[in-house]
């Protein structure tokens, strides 16, 4: 029995094509430079025992206290800290200069850094845990990784900050064959409102904050290969979030800048309409003109219409119903038509996806000259 074939049967290898765009190093050593000059300046703040309470990450050993912005105090070890960091190291040296030569003057010197004791906490578990912590075989989330990815970056910890952004890229790819091949959209339901998520083995982006974050991050580390994909997520929240931004598990509010806020609510009704133009392309191609069974496939043609024109209703305002969707998933429910007519049906829509990635850039007023599908078809 011949079974029926999926989108991912029809996908060509992948066309050469150029690496994707690498966060610009010398933007990356600026980031640790200032980072360096902001953490000597926290450092010089006078901080007592009293002033701050214990965690849990206290090591009697420990020759370092790292007192986080809310009061919390981690007693690690220098030599740990300061070989992942020479921002640490340099840190260090400082404040031990501040207390003094004598060998009893700090005994365990007390740090103060601008960073909240659950943020500290995680870049500690990193730190010390290391692939106990963050398994190659399993998904992070991109609340995890975010603030990951921020401590990495301002105190130089090249490693993790690799490790993030390798991450980050197997959602916010910049190729179509990519995406197809490691991850994926899902739903997510944050405060009520249903939008557009990603996954992949590698990381899972599962609220309207992980989104605007995404962007801003993105923006932030200066690699545009991932831009559009992140902007794309935030044209699936509500308009209220968009304008004004969505709070963290910190209670930190993240917003989108004006203009990438502009960009999103101009890309929504540009995508809004590819979409409904996608949809009737693919309901007017069936039955293919090789159709054994044309009786049949008129009758399936007509329960893929009636099935996508509820779905029409619903363009702009479910994450159920979005450009980059996998209408295959939702075309091949039954009736099904032929194995002739469905692999036509699927070779249109794969098209039809590969032009509105091929676009994507532009519809949010960019310009990324590796941005491509990376699918020959043609083929």
């Amino acid at each position: 029995m011949t079974s029926t074939p999926t989108e991912s049967d029809l996908i060509p290898p992948p066309l050469d094509d150029d690496e994707p765009h690498n966060a610009d190093s010398e933007s990356l050593a600026t980031i640790v430079a200032t980072s360096l000059e902001t953490a000597i300046l926290e450092a010089a703040s006078p901080v007592k025992e009293a002033d701050f309470v214990q965690s849990d990450f206290w090591f009697e050993d420990g020759n370092i206290i790292l007192v986080a912005s809310d009061g919390i105090g981690f007693r690690v070890h220098r030599s740990i800290l300061a070989h992942h960091s020479n921002v640490f190291r340099d840190l260090f040296d400082i404040r031990q200069a501040i207390c003094g030569d004598e060998p009893d003057a700090c005994p365990c010197p007390i740090v103060p850094i601008s960073v909240p004791a659950d943020d500290l906490s995680k870049l500690m578990r990193a730190l010390y845990g290391g692939r106990s912590w963050i398994k190659y075989d399993e998904p992070l989330l991109f609340s995890t990784a975010a603030p990951l990815l921020k401590l990495a970056l301002k105190y130089g910890i090249e490693h993790l900050t690799s490790e993030i952004l390798a991450r980050m890229r197997t959602v916010f790819c910049h190729r179509y064959f990519t995406f197809m091949t490691s991850a994926e959209f899902t739903e997510m339901v944050d405060l009520g409102e249903k939008v557009v998520g990603l996954k992949s083995d590698a990381l899972i982006v599962s609220s309207m904050a992980d989104a605007i974050e995404a962007v801003n991050l993105i923006r932030f580390v200066g690699e545009s290969t991932m831009l559009p994909m992140a902007l794309y997520l935030c044209t699936s929240l509500p308009l209220t979030t968009l304008i004004s931004g969505a709070t963290l598990p910190n209670g930190q509010v993240v917003r989108l800048s004006k203009e990438d806020v502009f960009r999103c609510l101009e890309a929504r009704t540009t995508l809004a309409l590819k979409t409904y133009k996608l949809l009737e392309r693919i309901t007017s191609e069936i039955p293919s003109s090789e159709c054994p069974t044309t009786q049949d496939c008129t009758a399936a043609r007509q329960a893929i219409r009636l099935d996508i024109d509820e779905a029409k209703d619903a363009i702009g305002s479910c994450c159920q119903v979005h450009a980059l969707y996998n209408w295959d998933k939702r075309i091949g429910r039954q009736p099904q038509p032929c194995n002739g007519c469905m692999k036509h049906l699927l070779k249109v829509h794969l098209s039809s996806v590969c032009n509105i990635w091929d676009s994507l850039p532009a519809d949010f007023g960019l310009s990324v000259p590796q941005w491509r599908s990376g699918i020959n078809r043609a083929a």
